[in-house]
């Protein structure tokens, strides 16, 4: 199996969890008249694209060893907007989410 056919599959697979229409489907690139896999990461952005932005600098929750700024190198920067936050659900005595 491909890696397209493979994540095909994982998307039928996922698909089953949602409701009908709910997901987009994923369609691969092409490139030279082949099949392609786009990739990105919300962390950086190119150092050429960052326009009127000010770069920041990563919270040290997310990045404490500084392995990311370190692969950032010359070539990247983090701006807010690449800032992922993550959230955590909490489930109060009320069975209410907040």
């Amino acid at each position: 199996m491909s890696c397209i056919e493979s994540i095909q599959e994982i998307q039928h697979l996922l698909g089953r969890e949602f409701p009908e229409g709910s997901m987009e489907e994923w369609v691969p690139s092409s490139y030279r008249n082949n099949h392609a896999i786009d990739i990105g990461n919300r962390y950086f952005t190119r150092m050429q694209d960052i326009g009127h932005q000010t770069p920041i600098s990563f919270n040290a929750s997310i990045d404490p060893y500084r392995k990311l700024t370190d692969a950032m190198g010359n070539e990247f920067v983090h701006l807010e907007e690449n800032e992922v936050k993550y959230l955590h659900l909490i489930r109060g005595a009320d069975e209410r989410d907040r």
